[in-house]
C-alpha cells in the first residue's frame, strides 16, 4: 500500500442566488462596506426614512395588483383590501413592515419569496423575480420600473417546471401554495384561507420597499456593486473553484466534493482536470437543488472504480430516520495502483447534522457486508456544531459516535479554534431579517462551527499534516468571514495528509 495518501473535502456551497446575501470580505471596493453600513443604519435607525408603505408601494400599484389577482380567481380578494386599507398601507416600512417579526413567523414573505424568488426550468435556464435579493441582473432604478417588471414576471411569464406529475409549463403566480396553519400556527384560520393572496400583496411589498431603499442610499452605485458581486460569487463561481482544484489541489489523490451544482460537472469533465482526475459524479444528479455530492481520483494512484451509492443508501433507508435528498451521499469503490481498494465517499448532511451518524453508519454496514477488503476514506460536510443545542448534532458528540463505527476524523485532537469550517454571516438584505447578523457582532455571532471533516480508521492511518484553507491558496485568515471574492464557498476546504501507521 502507499506509504501516504493526501485527500481533500470541500463543500463548494451550490450557488447562492442573491449576490448580498453573505458578508463578504471585500477590500478592493469600499463602496461595499459603505453599501452594507448605510443599509445596516436604515433599518436599526431608520428616522426619517421610515415612510409609510403606501409611499413607495402606492395605492395605485395595490389596485393593479389587485386586479391581476382577481383575474386569477383567487379567494378572499374583499378581505385582502381590508386588510390593506386598514394596516398595512399604514405601516412604517421599516419599524413596522420589516422589522415584524410576525410576517417572519407566518411565512408570508418568505415563503413567496422561496416559490418564485429563483424558478428552476426543465432546460436549466433559471427565471429570476425582479428583486434585490436574487440575480436578477436587471437594474432597477426606481419603484415605479421594478413594479412594471415584477408584474409582468409574476402573472404574465410561464416556465416549464418539474412538478409532482412531470414537467408542465406554469405562470409564475400559479406557483404560490396556501400557507397552512397546522404547520406554520402563527397565521390565523382566517390567513390561512386568504393566504395566496395575502403573501402576494406581503412579497410585493417587501419587493418595493428593498428597491426603495437602496435607490434612496445608494442610488449611483448599488447596480455596480451587485453585478460585480453576482459575476464573482455566482456567475463565475464554477470555473474559480476548478482554478483552486486544478492549481492549490492538483497533486491529491482523492478530492471529495460536496453541494456541487450540476454546471459544475459539465465544466470540470470539459476542464484540464480531466486529465489528470477521474471525474466521478453520482447516477443520480440532482439538477433542481444543485447539490451534488462528487469524488475527483486521481488517474496516477487509481486504476478503476465502480458506484456502490445504492448499497449505502439500500442500509440507510432500512430505518426511519431523516431523509436524504438525491446527491447528498456518493460511494465508490476503488482500485489503487498500489493494489490495495479503497471505500472511497463524499457526503452532505443536513443543516443540523442530525442524518450524519446515520449516513456514516450506513456507510460502514456497507463496507462490513459489500466491501469487507476495503479501506475508507470519507470527505464530509457533517453539519456538526460546537455548542450543543437542541435539534443540533454536537462535534464531541460526533467524535463519540465516530470512535463506536472505528474511525476518526482529521479534527479528533484539534483545539476548538483550529476546527471550525465556516465563519459566515447574513446581511439584511435577504426576507429573513432575524438571521441578519449586525457588523459589529460578526466575530462574536457568525455561523462559526466545524462541520466539515476527513474521516479515516486509525488503524490504516496515521494523520500526518492538516491544513484549512478559506483563501483558495491553502492559507486559513482566522475569525474573516467567507465566501470572499477570491474563495466562493462558505466552507473551508480541507487538505489532510496520511500516512501508513509504522508497524
Amino acid at each position: 500500500m502507499a506509504a501516504r495518501v493526501t485527500i481533500a473535502s470541500w463543500n463548494v456551497a451550490a450557488i447562492n442566488n442573491n449576490p448580498f446575501e453573505q458578508r463578504i470580505k471585500w477590500d478592493d471596493d469600499p463602496r461595499y462596506n459603505e453599501l452594507m453600513a448605510k443599509v445596516e443604519q436604515f433599518i436599526e435607525s431608520p428616522g426619517d426614512n421610515d415612510v409609510s408603505v403606501q409611499n413607495v408601494f402606492t395605492g395605485a400599484m395595490f389596485d393593479r395588483l389587485m386586479e391581476s389577482m382577481e383575474k386569477e380567481g383567487w379567494e378572499g380578494l374583499d378581505k385582502v383590501r381590508g386588510i390593506w386599507e386598514s394596516d398595512y398601507q399604514n405601516r412604517r416600512i421599516v419599524t413596522d413592515f420589516l422589522q415584524d417579526k410576525t410576517l417572519g413567523k407566518k411565512r408570508l414573505v418568505s415563503m413567496p419569496d422561496r416559490l418564485t424568488n429563483t424558478v428552476q426550468c426543465v432546460d436549466k435556464t433559471m427565471l429570476c423575480r425582479p428583486t434585490i435579493i436574487n440575480a436578477y441582473t436587471e437594474e432597477l432604478p426606481s419603484v415605479d420600473v421594478w413594479f412594471e417588471k415584477w408584474m409582468q414576471f409574476m402573472f404574465e411569464t410561464e416556465a416549464e417546471v418539474f412538478g409532482p406529475k412531470g414537467a408542465s409549463r406554469q405562470r409564475i403566480c400559479t406557483m404560490l401554495k396556501q400557507i397552512k396553519r397546522s404547520k406554520y400556527p402563527d397565521i390565523t384560520e382566517a390567513e390561512e384561507a386568504i393566504s395566496v393572496a395575502l403573501q402576494t400583496v406581503a412579497l410585493a411589498i417587501f419587493d418595493a420597499v428593498m428597491v426603495h431603499m437602496l435607490n434612496t442610499l445608494a442610488r449611483p452605485y448599488w447596480y455596480t456593486i451587485k453585478m460585480v458581486l453576482y459575476r464573482s460569487i455566482y456567475e463565475n463561481k464554477s470555473r474559480r473553484i476548478l482554478e483552486i482544484l486544478n492549481t492549490t489541489y492538483a497533486s491529491c489523490d482523492v478530492i471529495c466534493l460536496q453541494e456541487a451544482a450540476a454546471s459544475l460537472i459539465d465544466q470540470a469533465t470539459a476542464s484540464t482536470l480531466n486529465d489528470s482526475f477521474i471525474i466521478l459524479t453520482p447516477e443520480q444528479v440532482d439538477g433542481v437543488r444543485n447539490q451534488n455530492s462528487l469524488v475527483f481520483l486521481n488517474r496516477s494512484t487509481f486504476t478503476e472504480c465502480r458506484e456502490v451509492t445504492n448499497e449505502v443508501l439500500t442500509r440507510y433507508n432500512a430505518h426511519d430516520q431523516l431523509r436524504l435528498d438525491d446527491g447528498d451521499m456518493f460511494a465508490m469503490s476503488a482500485k489503487g495502483t498500489d493494489g490495495i481498494n479503497y471505500f472511497i465517499a463524499s457526503f452532505h448532511g443536513d443543516t443540523n447534522g442530525i442524518a450524519s451518524t446515520p449516513a456514516i453508519t450506513a456507510l460502514m454496514q456497507c463496507l462490513s457486508d459489500v466491501l469487507p477488503d476495503h479501506i475508507p476514506l470519507f470527505g464530509v460536510d457533517s453539519n456538526t456544531h460546537a455548542d450543543s443545542k437542541p435539534k443540533t448534532k454536537d462535534v464531541r458528540e460526533f467524535f463519540s459516535d465516530l470512535e463506536r463505527l472505528s474511525l476518526q476524523s482529521c479534527f479528533k485532537d484539534a483545539e476548538a479554534d483550529d476546527m471550525y469550517t465556516t465563519f459566515s454571516a447574513r446581511t439584511f438584505l435577504q426576507p429573513q431579517f432575524q438571521k441578519a447578523t449586525r457588523s459589529a457582532d460578526v466575530e462574536q455571532l457568525a455561523d462559526h462551527n466545524p462541520k466539515d471533516h476527513i474521516l479515516y480508521r486509525p488503524t490504516d492511518f496515521v494523520l500526518e499534516a492538516l491544513t484549512r484553507d478559506n483563501t483558495g491558496d491553502g492559507q486559513f485568515i482566522p475569525k474573516s468571514v467567507f465566501p470572499t471574492m477570491q474563495f466562493p464557498s462558505d466552507h473551508a476546504a480541507l487538505l489532510c495528509t496520511l500516512k501508513r501507521p509504522t508497524m
